[in-house]
């Protein structure tokens, strides 16, 4: 009897540790699926974390494709607050934000100044379109003055008997070869010809080494200088151009101007010849 209790107890005791084996075999599978389940997850976590990293790697992004401003232009034009060496010499990927946030202002100042340039643009196209409606609206006035001024142009015109010597004096080839005050006095001349051509004219004579040399070897009535004096003649060298101005006076009496450059002295001088006063005396 007494075996039998024993062997009822130890049966239970058996029976009681294969519970509590059974019970902690069960947590720990339980636990190990939990931590193996956990694994998989961080392994697939990790996978898609590489994935994204090698996507980021390969991201080839639209501030690679801007041409920024070199590093010289940077640090000279750019606040000291993207320049700051302690920064941007030690962290490239820093420097490069701070260049595209200077590349950004930059842009958006230009932008600026464009959309001004538009409306500055705007306006003068308004007002190029107003300035030719006006003008439309003056033709027909100034149809109409011209029109009113034919009868005074038809007269000036008739006043001038000389108009092919007029235009031959004016494409004279030798003008552009006359001496600057030569060249004006012959502009103006044949401007006066132009409003009254039948007491004036004006032409362009060359005049010889020779016939200069022989005026600058006479002796003037003060005996100034002497013949063949080498310092005079350079002196008195006259331009090889000069310019003929004929008054007509009256119908017997005329006059004529010969206007001569000295070009070491820089001066103008003139020789004047009249004729018919004989005729008068007798």
């Amino acid at each position: 009897m007494h075996l039998c209790n024993k062997l009822r107890s130890l049966n239970r005791i058996g029976r009681t540790r294969i519970q509590k084996a059974r019970e902690l075999t069960a947590e720990h599978r339980n636990r190990l699926d939990d931590q193996t389940l956990e694994q998989q997850n961080l392994l697939y976590e990790l996978s898609h974390i590489n994935k994204e990293i090698a996507r980021c790697e390969e991201f080839k992004s639209k501030d690679q494709q801007l041409e920024l401003v070199s590093l010289e232009d940077f640090y000279a034009n750019a606040p000291a607050d993207l320049t700051d060496p302690k920064i941007t010499e030690n962290d490239p990927h820093r420097l490069h934000l701070f260049q595209l946030d200077w590349e950004l202002i930059q842009r958006e100042k230009l932008h600026d100044d464009c959309k001004a340039l538009q409306t500055e643009i705007s306006d003068l196209k308004k007002q190029i379109v107003r300035r030719r409606k006006r003008l439309r609206s003056l033709r027909p006035k100034l149809k109409q003055v011209v029109k009113s001024t034919d009868p005074v142009r038809r007269y000036i015109e008739s006043q001038f008997d000389d108009t092919n010597n007029f235009s031959q004096s004016i494409n004279n080839p030798s003008i552009a070869k006359l001496p600057d005050p030569l060249y004006v006095l012959y502009s103006l001349v044949l401007a006066y010809q132009q409003c009254d051509g039948r007491h004036i004219s004006c032409q362009i004579d060359s005049k010889d080494d020779s016939s200069t040399n022989n005026t600058i070897n006479d002796t003037n009535s003060d005996g100034i200088y002497t013949n063949g004096d080498l310092q005079y003649q350079s002196l008195l060298r006259q331009h090889p151009l000069n310019v003929k101005v004929t008054l007509i006076i009256s119908p017997d009496h005329t006059g004529e101007l010969i206007f001569s450059y000295l070009t070491q002295l820089n001066i103008v001088t003139v020789q004047g010849k009249l004729s018919g006063l004989k005729a008068q005396q007798r």
